[in-house]
């Protein structure tokens, strides 16, 4: 495979935050697909810090959905896009019934200029099951403007005690 199509279609892309943001614009969510005892956010705030995005400076939002959170998660992305902010959107499987709003608003803002620094970052849980109405909770529309991210949980006890 490697000598006919190349050694990217061989070698595994690395889930180190630098790389997967060198790999998309502002205009490319991020999806975490959560794994059991893996939760992306400490990493973010980490990689965003070394960048100057913190939520005491204001620049890095993060917002957990649930019920009630649709319209602030909006004004968020919103503020985010024009102010150049890192938003993050956090379990997003919760408010499934706002999905398509939010695939159809990411096809609105892939057709506007976002400030470049502008990140949106969000996470979900897979489907429990690959058959059935559970594989459809995220709109194919939205899992295709994304570049999609996941995590196995750390191996071993040293590991761990991250």
């Amino acid at each position: 495979v490697a000598e006919i199509l190349g050694p990217a279609f061989v070698n595994s892309r690395s889930n180190d935050l630098d790389d997967i943001l060198g790999e998309c614009g502002s205009n490319t969510p991020i999806l975490f697909i959560l794994s059991p005892g893996v939760d992306p956010l400490h990493d973010l705030e980490a990689c965003g810090e070394k960048r100057g995005f913190t939520s005491a400076r204001g620049n890095f939002q993060n917002v957990s959905l649930g019920q009630g959170q649709e319209s602030i998660a909006e004004q968020t992305m919103d503020n985010g896009a024009s102010q150049g902010h890192w938003v993050v959107l956090q379990n997003i499987h919760l408010a499934k019934g706002w999905l398509h709003r939010l695939e159809k608003k990411l096809e609105e803002m892939n057709n506007m200029e976002v400030h470049q620094e502008y990140r949106l970052f969000l996470s979900a849980n897979p489907p429990e099951e690959a058959t059935g109405e559970e594989s459809r909770l995220i709109p194919p529309g939205l899992l295709e403007s994304c570049l999609k991210v996941t995590n196995e949980p750390p191996k071993g006890m040293q590991a761990n005690l991250h």
